[in-house]
């Protein structure tokens, strides 16, 4: 027998990652310890049950999860997390996964120790946030709330602004230089595998909602906006793809190599998505 510590249920954003932790501290520290016995425990008919669940070969249900909690002996407040953990890593859509990881993210005991992921999901889900650091870098720009707050499009309020200003110092993406000026660091945001799947997916929406009603508030002359069909082979879809990935790269280049006061803010989004189904062969 070890002293192995047992696995703190809120350092988890995968309730298998910790079924896993969890079952090889019952087994270091339990002598007989077993899936078997486990699933006799929880009152499964399954013996291997658990083991399928560890390796996302099966998915908890309505019925299956309660007789999880009670083999877990988990407090009332831990099976309300662990349900949380369930409906998150089993959700389908990221729009779900984005619903219940923000709830993940606003429980207390998570936040202790994982202090700044609740700031970094804001990042992600609020698209002001990404537009103000950018923001901070042109010419001209002016610390105040409400400055900030009249000159992003569509605009947004000084409450609103003044928090991503606190936020962006937090996550370390804006500094205060010998100036006394923010200034926009070099600093990325990172954070766990899954989480930052689930952001990311997250921002990508928001850039989809503040484009869809571009066309009618955004002169011609200030915008492109275009689309095209077209029949492709499989072979050529990786293809299209680099090409596009050279296109941006090549873009941000000729951003950055521009020396000419660079006053306006703008967002590049290059959709291209499938509109039929993959034919099985």
């Amino acid at each position: 027998m070890t002293n192995m510590k047992a696995p703190n249920l809120h350092q988890y954003e995968s309730y298998r990652e910790y079924l896993k932790d969890f079952y090889q501290f019952k087994k270091d520290q339990q002598k007989g310890f077993s899936f078997r016995s486990f699933s006799k425990d929880a009152g499964l008919s399954s013996p291997n049950y658990l083991k399928m669940v560890m390796d996302g070969q099966r998915n908890l249900t309505s019925q299956t999860l309660p007789q999880f909690i009670q083999a877990l002996e988990l407090k009332p407040s831990d099976a309300a997390y662990f349900e949380l953990l369930v409906h998150f890593t089993q959700a389908e859509l990221s729009s779900e996964k984005a619903k219940y990881y923000d709830r993940i993210t606003k429980n207390r005991k998570f936040q202790n120790f994982h202090k700044l992921d609740r700031s970094k999901f804001e990042y992600y889900t609020h698209w002001y946030y990404a537009a103000i650091r950018e923001l901070v870098g042109t010419q001209g720009f002016v610390e105040d709330p409400d400055w900030i707050a009249s000159h992003l499009e569509p605009n947004i309020k000084k409450e609103q602004a003044k928090e991503a200003l606190i936020l962006l110092q937090q996550l370390g993406l804006i500094k205060r230089n010998s100036s006394k000026h923010l200034e926009k660091t070099n600093q990325t945001v990172s954070s766990g595998a899954e989480a930052k799947s689930v952001a990311v997916k997250a921002f990508h929406r928001e850039m989809l909602r503040i484009a869809s009603d571009v066309p009618d508030r955004i002169p011609s002359e200030d915008r492109d906006i275009s689309g095209v069909m077209m029949r492709i082979s499989p072979q050529k879809i990786d293809v299209v793809k680099k090409k596009i990935a050279a296109f941006r790269k090549e873009l941000l280049a000729m951003m950055e190599s521009d020396e000419q006061d660079k006053a306006r803010l703008y967002q590049l989004n290059i959709q291209w998505f499938p509109l039929s189904r993959k034919e099985e062969k």
